[in-house]
């Protein structure tokens, strides 16, 4: 995710983006490099050892996007990656806020 500004107060334009690290998904026979990434943003799946699927990135978007709306990252009340892995794994979730406190474009998306 790419921010224009570090200022809470200036305008912000946000760009979602792969940085070209993105490929195609691996056939099920082929070896896949597992536990890749950031644990805040680490689909369940990979937190426990499983292969990556076409939800592993909507979970990662849908964390992205939840980051985007709430302007926090997620679970930084765990101070270590692997308790945050052990957590997603065993079903935490970031908090999804009421509607009325978001910012006001966020609710105009939909």
């Amino acid at each position: 995710m790419l921010v224009a500004s570090l200022d809470p107060n200036a305008e912000t334009t946000v760009k979602v983006t792969d940085f070209s690290i993105s490929r195609e998904m691996p056939a099920q026979n082929m070896k896949v490099t597992l536990n890749t990434g950031t644990s805040q943003w680490r689909a369940p799946e990979i937190c426990k050892g499983e292969r990556p699927t076409r939800a592993t990135d909507v979970y990662s978007f849908g964390v992205i996007m939840w980051e985007i709306a709430v302007r926090e990252i997620p679970f930084t009340e765990i101070k270590w990656h692997h308790e945050i892995d052990k957590a997603v794994a065993g079903g935490a979730r970031p908090k999804i806020p009421d509607v009325r406190d978001l910012p006001v474009a966020v609710p105009s998306l939909g």
